[in-house]
């Protein structure tokens, strides 16, 4: 469904329900990516053990927001996905 479409259905259901009735929630729901903070990639590369997770996530952020949050010519789905193919060294690991 595309922008102006929803917009107009949300209208229609404001204007006849008040607010949006719980059975019509799901038509209103989009899974539209959000490119996520630094501080969140930050927070997941702890999680994941990585080491500098500051300066790593910043580059992770800066590499894909100069490309839009694009992977070659498709736009990004989930970016957790996307940083688990990056090869951080990880703490407690000896090369």
């Amino acid at each position: 469904m595309d922008k102006n479409t929803q917009k107009l259905l949300e209208m229609l259901f404001h204007k006849v329900y008040g607010e949006i009735p719980e059975e019509a929630q799901p038509l209103f729901r989009t899974n539209r990516f959000t490119p996520p903070s630094v501080k969140e990639i930050e927070e997941y590369l702890i999680e994941k053990k990585v080491l500098s997770p500051k300066e790593n996530a910043q580059k992770f952020y800066n590499f894909y927001d100069a490309k839009g949050w694009m992977i070659g010519k498709n736009k990004m789905r989930n970016w957790k996905s996307a940083i688990n193919t990056w090869d951080f060294p990880k703490k407690g690991l000896v090369i």
